[in-house]
């Protein structure tokens, strides 16, 4: 695990749940050139070449191929995956036929795969789609996600486009996230360093990882650290890797801290919902153990110009017999040959011998 994996999972995460760390902006369009995604925003978005932004809510158009009513329900064929679901979207919005009674927001009822769907609609009008519809709904992929930008201007910039897309994005929901005030520090004071030089007086969040330790038997009267099975191919650990998101909080306006306090209470959920069961890259053979569990959380420091509260996490990596250097004392074996005398005072006694082929199929000579 690494600090910016974690700080990057929260980039995606953590704004969906709080406005605390970052800065929300409105996107005016989304259009597609050369394998890249240019957005408008409707104000400056001050960012500058290099930096992360975070976009959800944009919706793909995705070309249909054909439309056939039969009665009230209607099969839809897509150009490329639609990725709506059953039972998870209510609804499809189409546009771009030529018989309207084709064009609007339906109940969806049915997904058999990834290219079709079934809609409900009256059963009236045209049995079959012209012109060149579209669904409006369908995939947000190639556009949604996390991006380094290049900066065009005061309220453009551009990112590479990791999916194809089947035209310009619709913003009508779409949410751009900058700003992020979460990143990651080797130890909470130098956490607390980086956030003095801010001279912010808004809350960051830093992540810090504790010592890798491993697990030890509680029912061991020693001090002895636990391994199932001990050496050979069994060899097994457990490792425990601490994890905390320290949130610095300004308290100059502030004489007990306690409002501080309280506001920690709120954000706990958002820190679990953004974490709890995340897999990160352990770099070890068993990598999917490795997921985050809670700790704790709490009050850290206090003084007239901040508040500092820990939300302490762990996760579990398996330390196993692919991570050692494997079996050191294993030779490979040769012929034995044995020769014993019947009579050991007698050097003209016959002596025993016995050879022992060692291979399964004996060599041909």
């Amino acid at each position: 695990m690494k600090i910016q994996d974690v700080v990057l999972k929260l980039y995606e995460e953590l704004p969906k749940h709080t406005d605390k760390f970052t800065v929300s902006l409105g996107i005016q369009s989304i259009t597609t050139s050369a394998g890249k995604a240019i957005v408008t925003t409707t104000t400056s978005h001050e960012l500058s070449t290099g930096d992360i932004v975070t976009i959800g809510g944009v919706n793909n158009p995705i070309s249909i191929l054909s439309m056939v009513r039969n009665g009230i329900f209607v099969s839809v064929e897509t150009s490329t995956d639609h990725d709506l679901t059953e039972n998870y979207q209510d609804t499809v919005i189409i546009d771009g036929a030529n018989e309207p009674e084709f064009n609007g927001e339906f109940a969806l009822v049915k997904v058999p795969n990834r290219r079709n769907f079934v809609f409900q609609k009256d059963d009236s009008g045209a049995t079959t789609s012209t012109g060149v519809p579209e669904l409006l709904n369908g995939t947000g992929l190639g556009y949604n996600g996390i991006y380094q930008v290049t900066v065009t201007s005061a309220t453009q910039f551009e990112y590479d486009l990791q999916a194809p897309t089947g035209g310009d994005g619709i913003v009508d929901n779409a949410k751009l996230t900058v700003g992020y005030r979460i990143t990651g520090a080797v130890s909470v004071d130098r956490a607390l360093d980086i956030y003095t030089k801010k001279g912010n007086d808004e809350l960051w969040a830093f992540v810090v990882l504790g010592n890798v330790v491993a697990n030890k038997d509680r029912e061991n009267l020693s001090d002895a650290i636990y391994v199932y099975g001990g050496t050979g191919t069994q060899y097994r650990q457990q490792l425990i890797q601490p994890l905390s998101v320290y949130v610095v909080a300004p308290s100059t306006e502030s004489v007990s801290g306690s409002p501080q306090r309280d506001e920690m209470e709120d954000l706990f959920p958002a820190f679990s919902k953004s974490l709890l069961g995340v897999a990160f890259d352990s770099k070890l053979a068993q990598k999917a153990y490795y997921r985050i569990v809670f700790d704790q959380h709490g009050f850290r420091d206090y003084n007239t110009a901040y508040y500092v509260h820990e939300f302490r996490f762990q996760s579990v990596a398996d330390l196993t017999f692919a991570d050692t250097i494997g079996e050191s004392y294993n030779v490979a074996f040769r012929d034995i040959t044995l020769k014993m005398s019947t009579n050991l005072m007698n050097e003209n006694s016959p002596n025993l011998d016995v050879n022992i082929n060692l291979d399964d199929e004996p060599i041909q000579e």
